[in-house]
């Protein structure tokens, strides 16, 4: 399995190509950091904010990031279900209910759109991996997620959390904001079957998606499945 830092330049590199540089970044679902610490080495100019609802990694990640939120994210203010692993080492916490052997237990939390939270604050580049409810998030970040030129998102091609958007809904609601989807990667196969993957959109109005751009990643992706 590659590492991470090698994972995300499969996005970066070619983006840096055409004069990507951000200059604030979001991790949404940043869990230990592992994103930022690859945006670091890629881009070291940029500010990173860091989003995680898991308490436990708090001091962690305000080691890496200028600022931490610990709220719990989604489509409008209000009080949700949120589901703890019961193994606080464990990932997977999410509003949306692992269907998983491993135990969670149901918590309530205070949960607001990321419009309210950050304001007009607006990034270059977000990355979204909450355990299914990213498309939530992502309809609570109109004025802010939705105005950045490129977005990283986990999605789902099987059902692996209660209520969780599939793949084609993530790319519709994209598509509907003004993206396209230009590349995947880092795909999970269960028994062969490809169950969720990392999926990049650009901001169709941006030079990054441009022809010579597209070009580069589906050369990337014909070399890594040659």
């Amino acid at each position: 399995m590659r590492g991470h830092t090698e994972m995300f330049n499969h996005f970066f590199d070619p983006l840096r190509t055409a004069g990507f540089a951000p200059t604030l970044i979001f991790d949404i679902g940043a869990y230990e950091g592992a994103f930022i610490d690859a945006c670091r080495s890629s881009f070291p100019a940029a500010k990173c904010w860091a989003f995680e609802p898991n308490l436990a990694k708090q001091d962690a990640l305000s080691r890496k990031a200028e600022r931490v939120f610990t709220d719990v994210l989604g489509e409008a203010p209000g009080e949700v279900t949120y589901w703890e692993a019961d193994i606080p080492e464990q990932s997977g916490n999410s509003i949306r209910r692992e269907n998983t052997n491993i135990g969670f237990r149901p918590t309530r939390r205070r949960m607001i759109d990321i419009d309210s939270l950050v304001g007009r604050q607006v990034p270059s580049l977000v990355k979204l991996d909450t355990q299914g409810s990213e498309l939530d998030i992502l309809k609570g970040g109109r004025n802010s997620l939705c105005l950045a030129e490129v977005i990283l998102v986990e999605v789902h091609i099987k059902r692996n959390n209660e209520g969780a958007p599939l793949f084609h809904e993530v790319v519709a609601y994209l598509d509907s904001v003004g993206f396209g989807f230009v590349d995947m990667s880092d795909a999970l196969r269960v028994q062969g079957i490809l169950v969720q993957s990392d999926a990049l959109f650009v901001k169709r109005t941006t030079p990054f998606f441009s022809e010579s751009a597209r070009v580069e990643f589906r050369s990337r992706i014909q070399l890594a499945s040659a």
